[in-house]
């Protein structure tokens, strides 16, 4: 879960976004995928992350919170309503919100970050072999891509299932916000899109960059996995 980014139906992302941070936060393999996320792009080294895909803010906020400057870029109006709201409160001062699509990162120059943050974006976009591209360009050598994405093998429902029995412990309250993002992610369920990158894809691309390839995890259940790449220096 915690997969948005490309609205086939606004209302989906709609629906989703009212939701979203009402779920996500409280599923464990959310919370160490976000957990990952965070670490990772955390250091004396790393000063501007761009989040891809940034759709609430989870990720951006707490790197936001460590000093981190981030650029939040997301298609989702309503996704990037949630985090403006969060900024409102004070939780994101260091953050810019770009609303636009991933494919208009040509932008920005190259190597101007010092990190990218691809948090179950990727999989679900237009031509994501583009957008990986213009990641890459972007991040400067000795920074960071941390990814993670659905694996080739993906399948929904055993996440579906783990999530319908995890919210038995919860009050009933939250089951209309769990049934919003159930249905949303049928909609856009990695599992039946022909044309996504899968995790497999990306190492292989970051590797054959010029990427040092630091980890590779499962994540969500063994469905995703997360990747850390490093981009070396030119030769």
């Amino acid at each position: 879960m915690g997969w948005c980014r490309i609205p086939p139906d606004e209302q989906v992302w709609e629906a989703y976004a009212e939701s979203y941070d009402h779920i996500l936060p409280i599923l464990p393999f959310y919370q160490e995928a976000v957990r990952r996320h965070v670490n990772a792009l955390t250091g004396t080294s790393i000063r501007r992350v761009i989040d891809v895909g940034a759709g609430t803010g989870n990720v951006a906020v707490q790197l936001a919170s460590r000093g981190v400057e981030v650029t939040a870029m997301d298609i989702s109006r309503a996704m990037l309503d949630q985090l403006r709201r969060k900024k409102q409160s004070g939780l994101a001062a260091r953050i810019e919100i770009v609303e636009q699509d991933a494919h208009l990162l040509n932008g920005w120059p190259s190597a101007v970050f010092d990190g990218a943050n691809v948090l179950l974006a990727l999989f679900a976009m237009r031509e994501p072999r583009h957008v990986l591209r213009e990641i890459i360009r972007v991040v400067r050598p000795g920074g960071l891509v941390v990814a993670t994405e659905p694996k080739r093998s993906f399948q929904l429902k055993p996440l579906l299932d783990f999530v319908d029995d995890f919210m038995k412990r919860y009050p009933s309250g939250l089951r209309e916000h769990w049934e919003r993002v159930k249905m949303a992610n049928l909609v856009l369920d990695p599992g039946r899109r022909s044309e996504r990158l899968s995790v497999e894809e990306i190492e292989v691309q970051l590797a054959t960059s010029g990427f040092a390839i630091h980890s590779v995890l499962d994540s969500h259940l063994g469905q995703c996995a997360t990747i850390c790449a490093e981009k070396k220096a030119p030769q």
